[in-house]
């Protein structure tokens, strides 16, 4: 299934603004992977993009991983885990904020 629309990155600068405002506001990526057609090969670079481009703004402190479950999309949650450990713009601190340091720093 091939995806019905455009993703427009360059929208995603809005929300950086209002999140960069507040210096208590952070962002999930819970979702973000509903944008992943069926078809699209690993390492899912449409959803990889939305993250490439909140961290350059936002910086990896103010991201979280969200699962959006149960609304599971097609991809396993462990490959697109995965894909987030071997992006390429991200270092391991960066990965280890997002996929789970960032919420226990915000739980504490």
């Amino acid at each position: 299934m091939a995806l019905l629309f455009a993703i427009h990155y360059e929208r995603l600068q809005e929300q950086i603004e209002l999140i960069g405002s507040y210096p208590n506001l952070c962002c999930d990526l819970a979702a973000y992977q509903h944008l992943i057609s069926e078809d699209e090969p690993y390492p899912y670079w449409s959803a990889l993009k939305i993250l490439e481009v909140m961290v350059d703004g936002l910086g990896a402190e103010r991201i979280h991983w969200g699962t959006d479950w149960p609304y599971l999309g097609v991809q396993p949650y462990p490959e697109l885990i995965r894909a987030i450990r071997e992006a390429p713009f991200l270092q391991s601190d960066q990965v280890d904020k997002i996929l789970g340091l960032n919420a226990l720093e915000f739980l504490s």
